[in-house]
Parts: structure tokens; sequence; C-alpha cells
């Protein structure tokens, strides 16, 4: 008679496949408002729907800024306010690093009184990304830094 090892956590068990679908719910909740932000809100409806998954005070504020956007009644026709914010928004994206390295450029120019020395773009854009990943090393993306390089030379729109 041959025994085989099993482990005290089975993943064929209903209750193991409702815990796994009700942490997907709990996490995908950013890629769950993006969607309703573009018109797709299966994911959303799904997690309101579920009476057992928090909803904080964060959760609350994201909704009700959705409605506003969505639903909300706006005084005469017009473009929609501002663009969908981002899946991560605590997250330091490429456009943030560049738009931190334009700041330090332009300190460096009126310091200097005109003209940056070559080289100086790519080595502020560097410097400032050094000091997001030593500060907030699990909030800072790996950027493509000839996009962001392109992105400083072309300037702000």
């Amino acid at each position: 008679m041959t025994m085989s090892k099993r482990s005290e956590w089975e993943p064929d068990t209903p209750e193991s496949r409702e815990y796994l679908a009700r942490m997907r719910l709990i996490v995908g909740w950013d890629k769950a408002l993006y969607h309703a932000y573009k018109h797709d809100t299966t994911e959303l409806s799904a997690y309101l729907r579920r009476p057992d998954l928090p909803l904080d005070e964060y959760k609350r504020e994201d909704l009700a800024a959705l409605i506003d956007r969505r639903i909300g009644r706006k005084a005469g026709k017009g473009r929609k306010p501002g663009r969908i914010p981002p899946l991560h928004p605590d997250r330091y994206t490429e456009d943030r690093v560049v738009a931190l390295a334009r700041d330090k450029l332009d300190w460096m120019r009126q310091r200097i009184g005109g003209k940056l020395p070559p080289g100086s773009y790519r080595a502020v854009l560097h410097e400032i990304y050094e000091d997001l990943v030593d500060n907030f090393e699990e909030d800072v993306e790996i950027i493509d830094e000839d996009r962001a390089l392109k992105k400083l030379w072309r300037g702000r729109r």
C-alpha cells in the first residue's frame, strides 16, 4: 500500500478555489477600476457585488471619482476633464522622472545663467533615477533611458 504525501493546502478543494478567486478580486481593484474608466465594468461589478470583500476609504474615493467622471452631469458639452488615472498612481513612472529632471535642469540653467554643459541631460536623468531607486526601492519602475532623454529634449508640452 503506497501513500502519497498531500500537503495541508489542497488546490483542488472548492474552499481553496474560492479563496484564490477572492484574493484575485482584492488584488485586482486597480485593474478593475482602470477598465471601468474604459467602459468595461464587469470586473468592478463583480468586486462590488461580493459582500465579503473590503471597501476601504481609498476605494470609496476611487469609486466616487469614477462616478463623478462617468455618470455625473456636466454643464454644457465639452471635453472630459483630464486623463484617465494610471494603474499605479503612487509609482514613479517615466513621466514623473522626466518632470523631476526638467525641474532640476531649469534650476541648473538659472544657477549657471545660460546654456547647460554637454551631457547634463543624461547626467541629471541618471542622478534623479538613482536617488529615487535609493529612497523608494519598490515604487520605481524601470525606465527606458533613451525614451526619457527624447522626452527631455522635446521639452514641455
